[in-house]
């Protein structure tokens, strides 16, 4: 019975470590991959000013 109840607390507490890595790392990942299509769109917008100008 001991080794169920300590499972069970096991799993709540990845459970609740994962939902904090989620509502955490989610808006970090959107705002790494807004900063990575920023990039790329300035990276293009060179190419572009140096293959035509």
């Amino acid at each position: 019975m001991p080794i169920v109840k300590s499972f069970h607390r096991v799993l709540s507490f990845r459970k609740s470590i994962n939902g904090w890595l989620y509502t955490h790392i989610k808006p970090l990942a959107h705002v790494s991959a807004f900063i990575f299509l920023l990039l790329a769109l300035q990276f293009a917008y060179h190419c572009a000013v140096y293959y035509l100008g």
